[in-house]
């Protein structure tokens, strides 16, 4: 499959909602072995913790909405 890939699809920044194949696979994935009917339009795929935090609170809060987040620092 990644041979058949040109060099800009393999060595780019993808597109920020997901590579259009994976997504495609994660949502038949979630039906077919999970039974959960989800679209393309409800998977994010993220390129890390703070990207998967950031959709999150995006997709949750409103602009305005006060947020509280608790962290944790040494032992």
């Amino acid at each position: 499959m990644w041979a058949e890939l040109a060099a800009g699809d393999l060595y780019a920044y993808g597109s920020p909602g997901g590579w259009t194949p994976l997504i495609d696979a994660l949502a038949d994935k979630a039906w077919t072995k999970n039974k959960v009917g989800v679209t393309a339009s409800g998977i994010q795929v993220a390129v890390g913790a703070t990207h998967a935090l950031s959709c999150a609170v995006q997709a949750l809060c409103d602009p305005g909405d006060e947020l509280i987040l608790l962290t944790r620092t040494g032992r």
